[in-house]
């Protein structure tokens, strides 16, 4: 299952019980994004997910760094280079799974 730009609440009582079972049964997860935006009165995701999405600041440049040049992805870039990014600020972290 991926998440991909999800928000607010997208699961039913029922549909949050199957989704449970299917992590639980191993089968796969993928959250981009926004996903930590979605199902915040449901503490099983933010379990999964980690922490919820807190603020969105606005736009910023970053100092970047790549740290693996082996890893598959980032070799047209430089080592170091600067970027725009959103970062996301999350809350407070949770773990109960």
């Amino acid at each position: 299952m991926i998440f991909l730009n999800t928000t607010e609440d997208i699961f039913d009582d029922k549909e949050q019980e199957a989704f449970e079972n299917s992590i639980r049964a191993r089968n796969g997860y993928v959250g981009i994004h926004a996903a930590s935006d979605t199902e915040y009165n449901w503490e099983w995701h933010t379990s999964l997910v980690g922490r919820m999405f807190h603020i969105h600041p606005a736009q910023q440049t970053a100092k970047l760094r790549i740290i693996d040049p082996n890893f598959p992805g980032p070799e047209h870039f430089p080592t170091r280079f600067c970027g725009q990014t959103s970062g996301m600020s999350l809350g407070k972290k949770s773990r109960i799974i």
